[in-house]
């Protein structure tokens, strides 16, 4: 079985008007030939021109921090790995400050709930269409009869890496429960 290696990033900080600290926690799964992000944080474009990509509405309502040493490449780079062997990118939800970072990583393939994707095309001013403008490979996953502790769970097909497999949980069940 393949070695994977976890790293915990840090790939947005929020600071609301409220007064209330976030931060966007991201993973970044280690093989031998591939990386896989789960999330992306907000990425380097974003950073570059935050109220072209992001608005100058959502960066006061939200309380973006914008820093470039925390974005997923910037901080896969400091690791020493190469950002170009990011080859998946798993996606809870496609909230901008989730996903972001995806222009960072253009070859990779996104996978994304069936049901977010949907709202995510529907209009749903919640979304901002920008960070998927590079039109990135995506798959999505339906509902499906797996269950982990007794949640629906869609298990995430990126290949051989050295795990039985990888679940995503819908994120409407996760809200719900």
């Amino acid at each position: 079985m393949e070695k994977i290696k976890i790293h915990h990033l840090n790939c947005v900080e929020i600071q609301s008007p409220m007064d209330l600290r976030a931060i966007g926690h991201c993973l970044l799964l280690e093989t031998k030939n591939r990386l896989i992000m789960i999330d992306t944080g907000i990425g380097l474009v974003d950073i570059q021109n935050p109220i072209e990509r992001i608005g100058k509405e959502a960066i006061e309502m939200v309380g973006y921090r914008f820093d470039e040493s925390q974005t997923a490449i910037r901080q896969i780079e400091k690791l020493g790995l190469d950002p170009s062997r990011v080859t998946d990118c798993i996606i809870s939800h496609l909230d901008n400050d989730h996903i972001g970072g995806l222009p960072d990583f253009p070859n990779a393939t996104v996978h994304v709930g069936l049901e977010e994707y949907i709202n995510f095309n529907s209009g749903n001013p919640r979304y901002l269409q920008t960070p998927l403008l590079h039109n990135p490979k995506i798959v999505t996953y339906g509902p499906s009869e797996s269950n982990w502790y007794g949640l629906e769970s869609r298990p995430i097909n990126v290949g051989s890496i050295g795990l039985s497999f990888i679940l995503c949980l819908d994120i409407a069940t996760v809200i719900a429960g």
